[in-house]
């Protein structure tokens, strides 16, 4: 009898099936690998790269991948989902778990503050991380590059997708970023209905 699906099946089940419903029309080419261990999988990427910042956003496999994370300097994992285990020594990485959900029920904006200031404080590198580096981690980024770099949610959004083409912040992030622009600038840079027009055809 087959055994229990592997994490890497439920990533590509999560990222496909997110693709087939939002994006019929315009579904990114992927990389599908042998068929006993089916998984998409993406390096993560690079975000800011400064001397006071290296900031990286990806997904679970990135985010458990010691040796990567160790040669590009990452000491500070930022997991924004619920039920992503980080397996990785304690002792070796700075580790936050926020136990997030990617529903349209979760308002993710009251840890924007929070994890925007981790973000900023480290000197090390940072990886921000969800279980497929699409919707929750890619919406913390935004916040982040926002609050601290001083880019309205338009710039902002545009400067992670061309670093990460396949995010997709779902509604309700959308709206949270689209409020804490109005919060951090007195203003914004989108109408509600340009904002959301974001999360159906920038994929």
């Amino acid at each position: 009898m087959p055994g229990r699906p592997t994490d890497n099946y439920f990533v590509t089940m999560y990222a496909a099936d997110r693709v087939h419903r939002l994006h019929s029309s315009a579904a990114p080419k992927v990389r599908f690998h042998k068929l006993v261990n089916v998984y998409i999988k993406y390096s993560m990427s690079k975000i800011v790269y400064t001397k006071d910042t290296k900031l990286y956003l990806g997904d679970l496999f990135n985010a458990n991948d010691e040796t990567t994370l160790t040669n590009r300097g990452v000491k500070t994992i930022i997991c924004v989902a619920k039920d992503v285990k980080i397996r990785l020594d304690e002792s070796k990485f700075n580790i936050y778990n926020y136990d997030l959900e990617d529903t349209y029920e979760c308002d993710i904006s009251v840890y924007f503050d929070e994890v925007c200031h981790l973000i900023h404080k480290e000197k090390d590198g940072v990886i921000v991380n969800c279980l497929a580096g699409i919707s929750r981690s890619a919406s913390f980024v935004i916040a982040y590059l926002m609050k601290y770099h001083k880019l309205v949610l338009i710039d902002a959004f545009q400067y992670v997708k061309k670093r990460r083409n396949q995010i997709c912040p779902n509604k309700r992030f959308m709206e949270c970023l689209l409020e804490y622009e109005l919060k951090l600038f007195g203003e914004n840079s989108l109408t509600y209905d340009e904002c959301i027009q974001l999360f159906y055809f920038h994929f």
